[in-house]
């Protein structure tokens, strides 16, 4: 994804984002899953994926 700003009159706006899927490094026991099956949408902390405070 890549956020590019349009308009305005910031000096210092540039564009950001990722040029790598991030999600394809994720653990699969972390990973959440479209509905309909296929790639991972996003990474879970280990805290939330495992209940666990550590």
């Amino acid at each position: 994804m890549l956020v590019v700003p349009h308009g305005g009159t910031g000096q210092n706006c540039t564009y950001t984002g990722c040029v790598v899927d991030l999600n394809d490094s994720c653990p699969s026991e972390l990973k959440v899953m479209k509905r309909e099956g296929g790639d991972g949408v996003a990474c879970k902390s280990a805290c939330e994926a495992f209940r666990q405070p550590q």
